[in-house]
């Protein structure tokens, strides 16, 4: 059988067109600034490539960014810890969609926060997690947590560069 060659480029149109719904009920996920996120609770055994030690992993799946968390830890974790942990995945996220991996410009900034966060997407994850504390609080909401609309507009990554972590002292 022979497939009209417009049919063969719509399939493809067709089939990447789902990353522009939102997320499915049950999905919990979002849009930030044009990037699909779609949060998973999980054992941190299960993230697969990324290790086991870590409480939250990050990954691209063609225009959907994958956040994942140990649920065991998220379920016990203080209000602080759950928003500055789902920040922090969201920072790597547009890190990557938004900013190209350049890490707004972070070297070894994050060094100020421990020997962790001295590699500069580490630093840059981590101060998109402290400007966004800074500006919307402990608000899972406006982070797009359980698929909720938040009242407060995040930063955008663009926003997040090493000067503003020392003019706000984050």
């Amino acid at each position: 059988m022979r497939v009209p060659a417009l049919r063969m480029l719509a399939l493809p149109l067709l089939l990447s067109s789902c990353a522009f719904l939102p997320p499915a009920p049950g999905e919990n996920g979002t849009f930030m600034f044009g990037t699909r996120v779609l949060y998973i609770l999980k054992d941190r055994r299960e993230f697969g490539f990324c290790s086991a030690e870590l409480v939250g992993c990050t990954v691209p799946l063609g225009s959907i960014c994958v956040v994942q968390l140990d649920q065991e830890f998220f379920e016990k974790a203080t209000r602080w810890q759950r928003v500055n942990l789902v920040a922090h995945e969201l920072g790597h996220c547009l890190d990557l969609r938004k900013l190209g991996l350049s890490h707004g410009g972070f070297t070894d900034q994050g060094k100020r926060w421990g020997a962790y966060y001295r590699a500069p997407s580490e630093g840059f994850a981590e101060a998109y997690a402290r400007a966004y504390i800074a500006r919307c609080g402990l608000d899972l909401d406006s982070l797009g947590w359980m698929n909720a609309q938040g009242s407060c507009t995040p930063p955008h990554p663009r926003e997040v560069t090493p000067e503003l972590i020392e003019t706000q002292k984050l």
